[in-house]
């Protein structure tokens, strides 16, 4: 279901996270040498400023624009009833720079609420092929109808701190936590924080032994 478009300013506020430590802090990324880190945000000084005390290598999709044209596209022939299946080459054809190549840790952001139902498998399974042994990701989802339809970009301040930068205005599609996590398999996730706007942070991780 997604949820009608309502433009409002944006407004740079602080969130505090008790996940983003599991998988930003010094002891979670001192298990990875030089990890190699996939932010489906979009680049901004911020974030930029956090990284670059870090021994990684980043890759930034800024992937809001192309999720939300290929939503578009997926409705417009669902509603010309000529549907057509979304398989994850769709999402290698959409972001072709990081074409074999594999990444330790995922940072989805507000994306995956950017996808319709129907194409949610799609997406977690490009995930799960650019992902190494021992990954982990990070991510929000939404299942509460009471939050402005917009997709925040976020700026990582600290390992346990983000900074909502901007926000563009989106229409957003609702999905549970079962869902997100059947879809996934076989990746799963394995800790969640309800915030008070309705999103859920999320951490998942591949299966054992990826």
């Amino acid at each position: 279901m997604a949820l009608a478009l309502r433009k409002r300013p944006s407004t740079p506020s602080e969130l505090q996270s008790r996940l983003l430590p599991m998988v930003l802090g010094e002891s979670a990324l001192s298990v990875t040498e030089h990890c190699r880190i996939l932010d489906f945000g979009r680049a901004n000084r911020v974030s930029l400023s956090f990284y670059s005390e870090l021994s990684c290598r980043l890759q930034v999709l800024d992937a809001s624009e192309t999720l939300i044209a290929k939503a578009k596209d997926i409705r417009a022939a669902a509603e010309s009833d000529t549907p057509v299946e979304v398989t994850a080459d769709d999402f290698d054809a959409a972001f072709p720079e990081i074409a074999q190549q594999g990444f330790d840790l995922v940072l989805l952001w507000d994306m995956i609420n950017l996808v319709p139902p129907s194409a949610l498998p799609a997406l977690l399974d490009f995930i799960h092929r650019h992902a190494n042994d021992g990954f982990r990701g990070h991510g929000f989802m939404l299942h509460k109808r009471n939050v402005e339809s917009t997709v925040r970009h976020l700026g990582v301040t600290n390992a346990a701190a983000l900074r909502v930068v901007a926000t563009d205005p989106a229409s957003l599609f609702l999905h549970s936590r079962r869902y997100v996590n059947d879809c996934m398999h076989p990746m799963t996730i394995d800790h969640g924080v309800l915030h008070s706007d309705g999103r859920l942070e999320f951490l998942f991780r591949g299966a054992s032994g990826q």
